[in-house]
């Protein structure tokens, strides 16, 4: 055999036992963990799929409610702390039912926050900027998140004399962490019960923590309550999540809701253009079309 073939042969050889090392060293390997990322990704989004469809099709429904008929009798701060006479009288003035339309506001905001936080520490590690479905959703959730914590929203001149309030993210984030029970795969979201038990069982912590939605929904005014947009806003954003999520079992009073509401807002340019909103716009919406 010549030099020249003996050179070659080893050459080749070299070059093959490299590239067999580096495929098994770093290309395979890499391209398992990728795999079972995906696949750790995909199952996540399943597990929370269900609950943060039902939260935000349930405070949805309850914002719909509140932009209708805004500003809205059940949502009086006082209402939080006055005794509960459990008198089941069928009258929507009775003291029971209204506690309890506030409280389950409340709950139902908190709730959605819950699933949202426990949905991002499982996504924390994981590389979900590559998975288009897990970007749609955080695009989705983003928006959700902006309509309680942007302040800069109110452009108006005279911005401060309208009432507003918020909930900041960090806020946001520690509501949810608050609404997290149990340990590792059995983690999930108080129950309405065990909302109602903690606040009025004397949980300082948790009744601190979930302070922000109070304020934020509570005491609404007649005029010049910027938070009458964050609520339509908010609905507005939780339908489009459901839709993102492709889940069919909207109600039908929401989608018209949405379809009528998204007509009229890109008609009046004054509620599409948030620094053009001015106080007696509130007045004509109340004879505006819900579908609720």
């Amino acid at each position: 055999m010549r030099w020249a073939d003996v050179f070659t042969a080893g050459v080749v050889a070299g070059i093959t036992t490299t590239l067999t090392l580096i495929l098994k060293e770093h290309l395979f390997p890499r391209s398992l963990e990728e795999w079972k990322e995906r696949r750790h990704l995909a199952a996540t989004y399943r597990r929370y799929r269900d609950p943060i469809v039902l939260s935000a099709r349930e405070l949805a429904s309850r914002l719909v409610e509140i932009w209708t008929e805004f500003p809205t009798g059940y949502l009086d701060r006082d209402l939080w702390d006055v005794e509960d006479p459990f008198d089941l009288v069928n009258d929507t003035d009775n003291i029971h039912f209204q506690k309890y339309k506030l409280v389950s506001t409340v709950y139902r905001l908190c709730a959605l926050f819950g699933w949202i936080e426990l949905y991002r520490r499982e996504v924390v590690f994981l590389n979900a900027g590559h998975d288009r479905k897990n970007k749609r959703l955080e695009a989705c959730l983003h928006d959700v998140q902006s309509d309680l914590a942007d302040g800069s929203w109110n452009g108006r001149d005279d911005w401060d004399e309208w009432s507003d309030r918020l909930i900041f993210r960090e806020e946001q984030r520690a509501i949810g962490e608050a609404m997290i029970h149990g340990n590792g795969a059995e983690r999930s979201i108080i129950g309405y019960g065990g909302f109602c038990a903690a606040i009025w069982g004397g949980d300082a912590a948790f009744a601190s923590a979930i302070r922000p939605a109070l304020m934020f929904v509570t005491d609404t005014a007649d005029e010049r309550d910027f938070r009458k947009l964050r609520f339509r806003e908010l609905a507005l954003h939780l339908i489009a999540l459901i839709a993102e999520l492709h889940d069919p079992r909207l109600p039908e009073h929401l989608q018209r809701w949405r379809e009528e509401t998204l007509n009229w807002r890109d008609a009046d340019r004054r509620w599409l253009d948030r620094e053009d909103l001015a106080a007696e716009d509130f007045a004509n919406a109340a004879s505006q079309p819900s579908g609720a």
